[in-house]
């Protein structure tokens, strides 16, 4: 049994868990409308600091005419919950880690982990994708940037508090999973970016990060990124946005056939670039214009 501050962290880790010129400086919003319907989407940052000034009025005004919440899962699960998923996807108790990648990347997993909440050795037992995402999140934890600051986290508990309609795109286990389930080979090129990353100083990019996000900057937070992913790791891109991408806009387009008004939080990424929510949208005939 992994111990309980290691269950805690990747819990929270793997739930935190990877436009038009006119619109004012703020965290991208959009609208799909029909004739009765309105679907707001919201490009929503995971991990944020405390002190991040985000909210505006028209983002509040949107929320509160929802009567339906959307989330990509929930990420305020109860870590019991997570952790035989963990255990199950996460960790290989037969071939260590250090088998599957070189003395040199091995060696640098260590050390970039070596604030990691548990015994050196449980390092061993990561697969190559668990010990990448704890890697890239690292900076987050115990820092000036949080999960539960983060938007999803911050938005979940308040649409629940407000007698909101929540609901998720993707459970817990299907989350883990889209790391999970990809080939063993770009499970490792996921870790190796991660430590390049980790080594490039991952807490200034995080601030830089949450301030291109705040002002609504789609080329310095999504476009550039999304581009870079598809052209580079196309294997990555495909199981972590633009399959994910294609499901949830079959969700959206069937919900359009309702009536009301609904709110989608999910991850800044998934909204932009040519796999994008919003040009996906537009291409099934949906009117969708930034209104924030």
């Amino acid at each position: 049994m992994l111990p309980k501050p290691v269950i805690r962290a990747l819990a929270g880790l793997v739930l935190a868990v990877v436009t038009t010129a006119g619109a004012l400086a703020a965290p991208a919003l959009w609208a799909v409308k029909d004739r009765d319907s309105t679907i707001y989407l919201f490009g929503t940052m995971h991990v944020l600091s405390d002190e991040a000034d985000w909210r505006t009025p028209a983002y509040d005004r949107a929320l509160t005419d929802s009567t339906v919440v959307w989330f990509e899962t929930d990420v305020d699960a109860d870590p019991k919950t997570i952790a035989p998923l963990l255990i199950r996807y996460g960790f290989d108790f037969h071939t260590p880690l250090s088998e599957k990648v070189s003395p040199e990347t091995m060696a640098a997993v260590r050390k970039a982990l070596k604030a990691f909440p548990g015994p050196p050795s449980v390092i061993d037992t990561m697969q190559p994708w668990t010990a990448g995402l704890m890697i890239q999140l690292a900076p987050a934890m115990g820092g000036d940037f949080s999960g539960e600051a983060g938007a999803d986290s911050v938005l979940n508990k308040e649409a629940r508090a407000n007698g909101q309609t929540v609901r998720y795109f993707e459970s817990a286990e299907q989350q883990v999973r889209f790391f999970a389930d990809l080939p063993q080979g770009v499970q490792v090129q996921f870790l190796e970016d991660s430590l390049e990353g980790s080594a490039l100083g991952a807490g200034d990019d995080l601030e830089e990060m949450q301030a291109g996000w705040i002002e609504g900057d789609l080329q310095a937070f999504g476009s550039a990124l999304t581009a870079a992913m598809r052209d580079e790791r196309p294997e990555l891109y495909d199981a972590l946005i633009r399959g994910r991408n294609l499901l949830w806009t079959g969700v959206i387009a069937q919900e359009m056939r309702g009536s009301g008004v609904q709110m989608v939080n999910v991850g800044a990424l998934h909204l932009v670039g040519q796999d994008g929510l919003v040009v996906l949208l537009r291409k099934r005939g949906f009117v969708v214009e930034r209104v924030q």
